[in-house]
């Protein structure tokens, strides 16, 4: 999987698995052979957007700067392009939403974000939509997103509040508001 950092979410680039196998010498041994020559060292990857609806990711502190960069040189467009883009471990986005903020980085392999909601933000307004995906559901307080090369499941939303230095858990679930939108319920309240 590959994620970028945008000016209203994030996206996300993921890879056939089982593509990802082929390259590695991994084949089925009942796989015809005009299929294998027609995939032969091609990985189907799909790419989808998530977006913080009506939300500003303008304002970023970069933690964490890579020695790795990225340039994309694509199309024909040379102000479009870009050279030497840093990759960061940790991107902090303030007033995601008033009083909310965003906080993304890496936690081993693994892509991680927090929402951090200030005393009486109103996390009502935090709506994240999920464009260029086949479908989002949800099943057993996860989501799981359909995509061209296979599902991605959003596991359950952990919250919990700092209190008198107190770590205290939150009940907090995640709320399809359409086809294509989550949000985030406080059954308790917070």
């Amino acid at each position: 999987t590959k994620f970028y950092a945008n000016k209203t979410g994030f996206n996300y680039c993921v890879y056939s698995g089982e593509d990802l196998l082929k390259a590695k010498g991994h084949t089925h041994q009942n796989i015809n052979h005009s299929e294998k020559a027609s995939n032969e060292g091609y990985i189907r990857a799909h790419n989808y957007e998530v977006n913080f609806v009506g939300g500003n990711l303008n304002k970023v502190i970069k933690k964490a700067e890579q020695s790795d960069y990225y340039n994309y040189f694509l199309g024909n467009d040379k102000s479009k392009w870009a050279g030497k883009v840093k990759a960061y471990a940790d991107l902090m986005f303030k007033d995601v939403y008033e009083g909310v903020d965003l906080n993304l980085y890496s936690e081993g392999k693994n892509l991680k974000y927090d929402l951090i909601i200030q005393p009486q933000a109103d996390a009502g307004k935090i709506k994240l939509n999920y464009k260029y995906v086949n479908k989002i559901e949800l099943l057993n307080g996860e989501i799981i997103i359909k995509t061209s090369v296979g599902d991605i499941i959003e596991k359950s939303p952990v919250a919990f509040q700092n209190i008198n230095g107190f770590k205290v858990n939150v009940r907090c679930s995640y709320k399809l508001i359409n086809e294509t939108t989550i949000g985030f319920v406080f059954p308790d309240g917070y």
